[in-house]
C-alpha cells in the first residue's frame, strides 16, 4: 500500500472537534469548516485549514506530520476566546481516532504549536475576531516500499 496523504488526518480532526459536545453546542452542525469562511454564516463558527506537511522515512514506517490552521471566527470577542478554549481542550495532547477511516496511519500525537489572534472587519461593517491556532500532528503508518 502506498502512503495515504492527508485526507484521514482531516476527517480525524474534524472528528475530534465534532466530539466535543460544547464546542458544538457553540458552532452548530455546519460550523466546521475547510478553507474559507462561509458566505452569509452566522457567528461563531471554526475554519480550518492545512499549513503543510512532510514526511519522515525510516525502515519500517512512514510518519507523516500535519499543520493544521483552526481559526475561532465571531464577532464577540469573549466568545472567540471561548470557542478557541474548546477547540484547545477537544484537540491539545489527542491522540485522534482513525479507527473506521480506511487507512492504515494510527495517530500518535495532536499539540497547539502557534496562537493565533487578529482582528477584521466583515462585509456588513461589524467587528470581527479571529482567536486560534497552529496544531501540529503526528501520524505513523507501515513502509511498503
Amino acid at each position: 500500500m502506498m502512503t495515504t496523504g492527508v485526507a484521514p488526518v482531516k476527517q480525524a480532526l474534524v472528528r475530534a472537534l465534532r466530539d466535543s459536545v460544547a464546542l458544538k453546542a457553540m458552532v452548530g452542525s455546519d460550523g466546521i469548516n475547510e478553507g474559507e469562511e462561509p458566505r452569509g454564516a452566522d457567528y461563531p463558527y471554526l475554519v480550518y485549514s492545512i499549513a503543510h506537511t512532510y514526511r519522515e522515512w525510516d525502515g519500517s514506517n512512514v510518519t507523516l506530520v500535519t499543520e493544521v490552521s483552526i481559526k475561532s471566527v465571531s464577532d464577540d470577542q469573549v466568545q472567540a476566546h471561548t470557542l478557541d478554549q474548546l477547540v484547545a481542550d477537544a484537540l491539545e495532547e489527542k491522540v485522534l481516532d482513525f479507527s473506521d477511516i480506511d487507512t492504515e496511519q494510527t495517530s500518535l500525537l495532536c499539540r497547539r504549536i502557534v496562537d493565533l489572534s487578529s482582528l477584521d472587519i466583515d462585509p456588513t461593517g461589524r467587528k470581527i475576531y479571529l482567536m486560534g491556532a497552529v496544531y501540529r500532528i503526528w501520524t505513523d503508518q507501515p513502509r511498503t516500499a
